[in-house]
């Protein structure tokens, strides 16, 4: 595996786990009602926005 495929996967590991810990965060908002788990959500799913565009950005620099 090259590299540039490394990276990439490591980027879409990346979104997975923010997705899976927004979700995990969601429910315990749901069970609590703690503004922190909210927050904790809302910051997940703006790191994994942020790394969807990062890896589509990366994507294009580096096409052959």
């Amino acid at each position: 595996m090259s590299l540039r495929g490394f990276h990439i996967l490591f980027v879409m590991a990346t979104v997975s786990l923010s997705g899976f810990f927004a979700y995990w965060a969601y429910q315990q908002y749901q069970l609590t009602a703690s503004p922190s788990y909210l927050w904790s959500m809302i910051g997940s799913l703006l790191v994994g926005v942020g790394f969807i565009v990062y890896g589509i950005m990366f994507a294009k620099k580096v096409k052959d």
